[in-house]
């Protein structure tokens, strides 16, 4: 029973290891992510039957791309449900 609770004792804290280690690694994604001055976006391709893309999702976007793009509030929105660029040559 001791060698039981032992172990999970161990796999307990190699699991909030592993948790502390991805909260931070995800901290430093996000601060990078919004603090370039570039306009980055990570968007999602949805395809028709034949697997033609038709359309795609805003996974995220950094406000430096809401600036240049003034594409505002766009995260989760599908492009062609009105996720429209104010400038045509957008």
């Amino acid at each position: 029973m001791i060698i039981f609770l032992a172990g999970a004792a161990a796999r307990l804290i190699e699991r909030h290891r592993a948790e502390v280690a991805l909260r931070a690694s995800q901290e430093q994604y996000r601060s990078l992510f919004n603090s370039i001055d570039k306009g980055f976006c990570v968007i999602e391709l949805a395809f028709d039957r034949t697997d033609k893309a038709v359309d795609f999702r805003f996974v995220e976007v950094n406000q430096a791309f809401e600036e240049q793009t003034g594409l505002r509030d766009v995260t989760g929105k599908r492009m062609g449900t009105g996720a429209r660029p104010r400038n045509p040559l957008v």
